[in-house]
């Protein structure tokens, strides 16, 4: 059985309703939870910050974060570490109480080397609180070093059937995600955010709440990249759509697309619709673009000046293809390039088709010559 085949059965079950949700008692997974520190200095080594408004999980001695909702918001720290014991945890955590988290962060975002510039990040579908961190820490490793990272975690279950539950669970996170973004974008002038898959819906929702009630800071969020976003694609791509909503403020804006996302295919099975994260015109609103076929490029939208629709299925990455963002050595080079300032584009060709729409797609012999990906291709 391949991997696409293994990830359709939970999800054909998933659609079938087949079971709800056990909540646990969660006095059981916090009782063990160290204090929260009121101040002190911060954890050793590039630590990440995070958000979180999943349950605490401390059974097996350190802080952990489980796939289930909590009340109250904490705050926190996380640094990389060597797995030294099979089986052993990638990321060591700590939490703090709020105002001494927000001491912690505005010192970084201050430091003189930092030039007040913040990463945010926000994780997707099927990701538990390691694989959020993992990769928030390999996309930090992108930018500039010493930039902050903030992760922001909402309660995925991490489980490849626990798409539904994720999707209210990312809906009932969305106000704590809008409030932390306002005061992030209060304590830096110079925020940027990577948003993966199903944790799109959560930045274009928290930007778009940002904009509306708080005017005065929206123009702090500088940057938006959205790595197969699970988003309704003609809701995003429309004229008035998010995707024009993002572009206020004189954002840049850039999006990874793939035909090859597997997920994505799932969850446009889903949904009925096609997702932003897919160039496939086969499911397209629009019946022209749907003779365009699986190879078509629907990631093409109207020019915009600071827009960036980028096409990865030609890069070598994983199986899945969902991850490209990080998974392919070619797209990390390109992210790279964004959060750093750089619009040069240098990995990719550009795209066009005779209606006016245009986009780009990572051209694998670009990123061969310049000797960083050798095999950037599939």
């Amino acid at each position: 059985m391949n991997r696409f085949a293994w990830v359709l059965l939970p999800l054909s079950c998933l659609l079938a309703s087949c079971g709800g949700l056990k909540l646990p008692n969660p006095n059981l997974y916090t009782q063990a939870c160290p204090a929260m520190h009121d101040g002190g200095p911060a954890m050793d080594g590039e630590a990440l910050f995070f958000v979180s408004t999943a349950l605490r999980d401390c059974r097996k001695g350190g802080l952990d974060y489980a796939g289930f909702r909590e009340r109250d918001t904490t705050y926190g720290q996380a640094v990389h570490q060597a797995a030294v014991v099979r089986g052993s945890r990638e990321f060591a955590s700590e939490q703090y109480k709020h105002k001494a988290w927000l001491d912690l962060l505005s010192q970084r975002v201050n430091a003189p080397a930092n030039g007040g510039r913040l990463l945010v990040f926000i994780h997707g579908y099927n990701n538990d609180f390691d694989e959020a961190l993992e990769a928030a820490w390999k996309v930090s490793r992108l930018y500039y070093a010493g930039v902050p990272a903030v992760v922001l975690r909402w309660p995925s279950r991490a489980k490849v059937a626990g798409y539904i539950n994720d999707e209210d669970s990312v809906t009932w996170a969305q106000a704590d995600m809008n409030r932390a973004l306002v005061e992030l974008a209060s304590l830096s002038p110079d925020v940027t955010i990577v948003a993966h898959s199903m944790g799109s819906r959560a930045a274009i929702a928290a930007v778009e709440h940002l904009d509306q009630a708080f005017p005065s800071l929206a123009g702090h969020v500088r940057r938006i990249a959205l790595a197969s976003p699970d988003f309704d694609r003609d809701t995003a791509m429309r004229e008035g759509g998010a995707l024009d909503k993002l572009l206020a403020f004189d954002r840049k804006v850039l999006v990874y697309a793939s035909r090859k996302d597997n997920p994505l295919k799932l969850s446009r099975v889903a949904h009925g619709y096609a997702r932003l994260g897919s160039s496939n015109c086969a499911y397209d609103v629009s019946y022209e673009h749907q003779q365009l076929g699986d190879t078509g490029w629907c990631h093409l939208t109207r020019p915009a000046a600071n827009l960036a629709m980028v096409e990865t299925s030609l890069v070598a990455s994983d199986g899945l293809r969902h991850s490209d963002y990080v998974d392919s050595c070619a797209v990390r080079l390109d992210l790279a390039m964004f959060l750093r300032g750089d619009d040069s584009g240098k990995f990719r060709r550009k795209l066009t088709r005779g209606d006016g729409t245009v986009g780009y797609q990572i051209d694998p012999a670009l990123v061969a010559a310049s000797g960083l990906c050798p095999d950037s291709a599939e």
